[in-house]
This record gives C-alpha cells, sequence and structure tokens, in this order.
C-alpha cells in the first residue's frame, strides 16, 4: 500500500472546507423544511376553511348529508 502523508494544517483546512460544505447543506435543508412547513400550513388553512363552508351550507339548509363512494365517484345523499 502507498501511502502519502498529510500535514496536520492540510487536515485542518479539508476540515474546515468539509465542515464549511455541511453547514451551506444544512441551511439548504433548513431552508426546504421552512418552505414545506409555511406551504402545509397554508394548505391547512384552505382545508379548513372549505370544510368549514361546506358545514355552515348544510347547517344554513338545515339537511344532513354523508357521502359514499362507488367506484371513485362522491355522491351526496340526503339523510331524512
Amino acid at each position: 500500500m502507498n501511502f502519502q502523508r498529510i500535514s496536520p494544517e492540510d487536515l485542518v483546512l479539508r476540515y474546515k472546507r468539509e465542515n464549511a460544505l455541511l453547514k451551506l447543506e444544512n441551511e439548504r435543508l433548513k431552508k426546504a423544511l421552512e418552505d414545506t412547513a409555511i406551504e402545509n400550513k397554508k394548505l391547512l388553512r384552505e382545508n379548513q376553511a372549505i370544510n368549514s363552508n361546506f358545514n355552515l351550507s348544510l347547517n344554513k339548509r338545515q339537511l344532513t348529508y354523508y357521502t359514499t363512494s362507488t367506484l371513485g365517484s362522491f355522491q351526496l345523499k340526503k339523510i331524512n
């Protein structure tokens, strides 16, 4: 085997470069995670608004509906 001797200074520089690259990657991943969390909160608010509007429209008509699924198509049926 052919081993190459590396000076301590070169090792320090190598580890500093690797550390800097890892810090950049960590920051990139943090930003992606924050963006995903923001998008998830936005979608959750939209979903809650849709559900709230749907429930309000049912309450205003004083009708109770349930959903059934037949081959992937949804139908609303009135419960008397």
